[in-house]
């Protein structure tokens, strides 16, 4: 970080201070290197002595309607369940662009705090009931270089009113426990997988929650009740990359079984129809190479296909040469 840089970190962290010390509100504050990664929040939240919260910056398709959604800091989010609750369209994540105008902060240093800049109130505060539970909680001063740690209850009675917002609460459910079985007996999961070709590339995507946060996979999602694996795909994807697809074939079922639950994935070959594989739920994506599948850290079930899509492009290969 370059000195200008710091100093204009330095401003935005001295705003963020005097208006919690005008609101009368309580605060402990830590400094540290910038936190990009869980690792470096888990430090932070054992030196901090309260969970550090997920500030999510949404926005709807029109880029009209924006929203700072605060859940747990290790519950997964499902755009699908917010966008219901709220009765509105599908959200994404906003831009950069938005994210500096409306809160005057940077990715990486989203936080409640910077709704003291929205003073036009376009921007509207949601929070995950389960958060609201905890006495306090940490966040960032509108800069990922130092994390304060508030009173849940100074937030919403102090700091709230004094920046002229109100929030919304909802109730997301928890999706890491819902897919988990019971000790007695080992639930059985059903989903499909989107292996998306383009040019002899294959679309491989990041998990960015859970307890397999950093690991590759093939996007997807579960089968609902009724629904065909074919028709399941086509909605998953759409969900969580904004994109349509046409399923092609199907390539093969794998079954594996993690530590709480049996999954059974049924993998389809794809191409996409409309959309940019948009990455709504995902930390990262890739298109990668034949030569290129060992690069990435596969999912243990999403494993068990590489070998047979290296067959695939291998042949479609030799194919388009003779």
């Amino acid at each position: 970080m370059n000195e200008r840089a710091k100093q204009m970190n330095e401003e935005t962290e001295i705003e963020v201070l005097r208006l919690l010390d005008k609101a009368g509100i309580g605060y402990d504050i830590i400094h540290h290197e910038e936190a990009f990664s869980m690792e470096i929040c888990e430090r932070i939240e054992k030196t901090l002595g309260a969970p550090v919260c997920k500030n999510l910056f949404l926005c709807n398709r029109q880029q009209t309607d924006f929203y700072l959604l605060m859940i747990p800091g290790k519950k997964i989010f499902k755009t699908k369940y917010l966008s219901s609750q709220l009765s509105c369209a599908r959200l994404s994540f906003a831009g950069e662009e938005a994210m500096q105008s409306l809160l005057h902060i940077k990715p990486g240093s989203v936080s409640p705090m910077g709704l003291m800049y929205d003073t036009e109130n376009k921007v509207r505060l949601v929070i995950d009931r389960d958060l609201m539970s905890d006495e306090e909680f940490g966040c960032h001063p509108c800069v990922n270089t130092a994390t304060l740690k508030i009173q849940m209850k100074d937030f919403i009675e102090k700091f709230l009113p004094a920046v002229h917002h109100d929030c919304t609460i909802v109730d997301l459910p928890d999706v890491e426990k819902e897919s988990h079985g019971s000790e007695s007996e080992m639930k059985v999961i059903s989903v499909v997988a989107a292996v998306i070709l383009k040019d002899g590339q294959v679309f491989s995507t990041q998990r960015g929650y859970g307890d397999w946060a950093g690991w590759w996979e093939f996007p997807g999602g579960k089968i609902e009740p009724g629904e065909k694996p074919e028709d399941a795909l086509v909605r998953e994807i759409k969900e969580e990359l904004a994109t349509e697809i046409a399923v092609d074939r199907f390539i093969c079922t794998v079954e594996h079984d993690y530590p709480t639950f049996h999954l059974t994935m049924h993998n389809y070959m794809c191409h996409v129809m409309d959309g940019d594989l948009k990455l709504l739920e995902h930390k990262d994506a890739r298109w990668l190479d034949l030569d290129q599948m060992d690069d990435v850290k596969w999912l243990p079930a999403d494993k068990k296909i590489i070998g047979t899509l290296r067959e695939i492009l291998s042949s479609r290969s030799k194919d388009s040469q003779d």
